[in-house]
Order: structure tokens, then sequence, then C-alpha cells
């Protein structure tokens, strides 16, 4: 039921559609592409409105496709489920046996999110995650033990974020272990006690053009940023538009091995922390990817990678788990 039904907080921020291609937090959702319900009970309606008769009720977990059309009104419909605001538009779709109505974003959710073993993060502070989902249980910490980075179980305290004195789906996250650089869930394997850090060339802080040098365990890296010219679809110009991290890798016989590990579509990329962080003896690095309205921190492992990546993006600060 509502009351204890997982709310969707973050995933369907609308900025724009365009030529058949609706815009959820800046990824692309394109025609035909299966969402999931992670609501219980959710009403198919047949109008984007709270008081259009319901087709049908949607059970959690079940898929849906995208039709490509949505509530074309100037604002979206907010609705308050146990006392915190939720503002979103409705989303028409087609049910696997062909049935099409309307339903509120609040109820929709990414298929590949829609997973119990994806890796989750966040941060100590506001998060914009909604206290009705987020867990509290089999958090680890990463801290900085002056200048030694250690693993530890933490346990997280919670409280609804607000907004002008009213809640407003966000969650104000503490732990009873202090501050940590990362909290994670789900890091398998999951080391606890000390880890081997990289000998780094800045602490948090803008990672201005050019490369910047990095040393783990007696290999050397490069991290490289550069400004990109990014293709802007609704207007089909090439524009100088944000920026592009590259991590390069020297072999001891002087190869090198190189993989774009991020883009940025506004502001430069900071760094957080490298270091190994799955226990492979390999490099993996925590980057915040200055996103267009918010920061948005990236957990990047090499035990992911495939091919001929040196990482892989397994987890960033704006996006969690369902299950």
């Amino acid at each position: 039921m509502i009351k204890t039904a997982l709310i969707c907080t973050i995933f369907l921020f609308v900025s724009f559609g365009i030529q058949g291609k609706t815009y959820f937090d800046y990824r692309v959702i394109r025609i035909d592409e299966e969402l999931v319900v992670c609501l219980d009970r959710m009403k198919l309606r047949q109008q984007p409105d709270l008081s259009s008769p319901t087709i049908r009720l949607l059970s959690k977990g079940e898929t849906v496709y995208f039709t490509g059309n949505m509530d074309r009104k100037d604002e979206s419909t907010p609705v308050t489920i146990n006392g915190i605001h939720f503002d979103y538009r409705f989303y028409h779709v087609r049910l696997k046996e062909g049935t099409k109505g309307w339903v509120h974003g609040s109820g929709l959710i990414y298929k590949d999110l829609y997973q119990n073993d994806r890796i989750d993060i966040l941060n100590v502070g506001d998060n914009e995650i909604s206290i009705v989902k987020l867990k509290l249980h089999n958090w680890i910490g990463l801290f900085d033990i002056d200048g030694s980075y250690e693993l530890k179980k933490v346990m997280l305290r919670s409280k609804p974020g607000t907004y002008g004195g009213e809640a407003f789906g966000t969650t104000f996250v503490t732990t009873n272990l202090g501050q940590p650089v990362m909290l994670i869930r789900n890091l398998i394997p999951q080391q606890i006690g000390k880890v081997e850090t990289a000998h780094q060339f800045v602490g948090k802080e803008d990672i201005v053009p050019g490369r910047h040098k990095l040393e783990f365990l007696g290999t050397r890296y490069e991290l490289e940023e550069k400004k990109t010219y990014t293709f802007v679809e609704y207007d089909g110009v090439y524009r100088d538009y944000g920026f592009e991290l590259t991590l390069h890798k020297y072999g001891k016989n002087g190869s090198v091995t190189s993989s774009v590990v991020s883009r940025s579509i506004s502001g430069q990329h900071r760094f957080v922390w490298a270091g190994d962080i799955d226990g492979d003896g390999e490099l993996d690095l925590l980057v915040d990817r200055d996103n267009v309205a918010w920061g948005e921190i990236n957990l990047l492992l090499s035990s992911k990678a495939t091919g001929d990546d040196l990482v892989k993006n397994v987890a960033n600060t704006n996006s969690w788990s369902m299950n």
C-alpha cells in the first residue's frame, strides 16, 4: 500500500521533450523504452489528471512502455504522500497487452535502476531521495583517518529534508561515526579496514584542463580534463558545452592504456578520491561530475570494467536501487 511503497523521488525530472523523445533527468527516454512501476496500486488513468477515471490499477514491478507523450501542461501535477511533496508530470504509457493510459511520474522508474544488487552511494547531508525510500542498513563509509583511508560499517540516521519549512522529498543523512568521504551500499566484495590510496595531485577541487598525475601501487596514471564540443540535439549545433575526463595508465614497457571515464555537460569535474575500494588491486575513482543544476559524485570501479576500459561508472549520488 501507499504507506509502505517505495517512492521514486529523482528519476523522472523532465527538462524538455523533442521529436518523440523525453528527457528525464537529462537522460533520453525513447519511444517504447521500458519503464517499471515502483508504487503498488498505481492508477492508469484515461487522461493526465488526478480526477480522471481509472482504467485499471498497476502493480509494483509491472513493466510499461513509454509512448513518447507526456503531459504538456506548463506545470507538473503535485501530489503529497506520507506528508512529502512530489512534483511530476503525467506520462502516457502502453501496457504489454496493448492498453494505453496516463501514469503519474511519481510511480515510474527506469528499468535498469529497478534491481536489488545495484551499488548505491550517498553523501552525508542532504540527498535527492525520499526518506520513505532510503534504506538504512548495509552501508559502509570511506573515512579519512589522518590521511589513511578506511572502510567502516556505519549506521545511518535520517530525517526529511525541508525547503522553506516544508518536507520536500529529500533526506538529510548523518552516520554514527561522523562524516565519511562517501557512503557505499552493495559493494561486493565488501572489504572492511584500510584501503590502498593513490598518491594524488589535489584534494576535492576543480580539475583544470590538462593532465594531472596519480601514482598507485607503483603504476603511473594521469587524469586528463579537456573541453569538448557537444552536439545539442534540439538545434543541431555543436557548441563548446562541457568537459571530458580521461584516465591514462602507463605500463612498465612504455605502453599507454586510455579510456574516457566521465563527461560533464556544464562545469569541470571535481576530484574526490582515488584508490582500490573494491579490493582487486587496480585503481578506482570517485569523481564529482558538475551537472547542470547540481553536483553528481560518481563511483568508477576497475573490477566492473569491460573491453579496453580501465574503470566503469557503477553508481552516482543522484540515483538508487529500488529493492
